[in-house]
């Protein structure tokens, strides 16, 4: 099923994940909070239309994130995570 994360998570395990986020180790908290991001249904790519679209800084990206999901991911880590997604094949947006 294309667009729909294989990613599955218990209540428990949901539950697990977002005390993660809030540790100190940077790494793992940004790692839990990609999860919990994929978990409800995020992707790098937005729903609008192209030329709709404004153009997507990270810092934007970002912001987007914390407001609709209320969680915080360094730039750094979703750098990192937009990459895996377009090297292993995923479509990337660039206007």
């Amino acid at each position: 099923m294309a667009g729909k994360s294989p990613v599955v998570a218990s209540v428990e395990q949901k539950a697990a994940l977002r005390a993660l986020a809030g540790s100190r180790d940077r790494g793992e908290a940004d790692r839990a909070r990609a999860v919990l991001l994929t978990l409800s249904g995020w992707t790098p790519l937005l729903e609008r239309p192209v030329a709709d679209r404004p153009n997507w800084t990270l810092a934007r990206l970002i912001g987007e994130i914390e407001v609709r999901e209320g969680l915080t991911i360094s730039k750094s880590r979703l750098s990192k995570v937009l990459r895996k997604k377009s090297s292993a094949g995923a479509v990337r947006d660039t206007p």
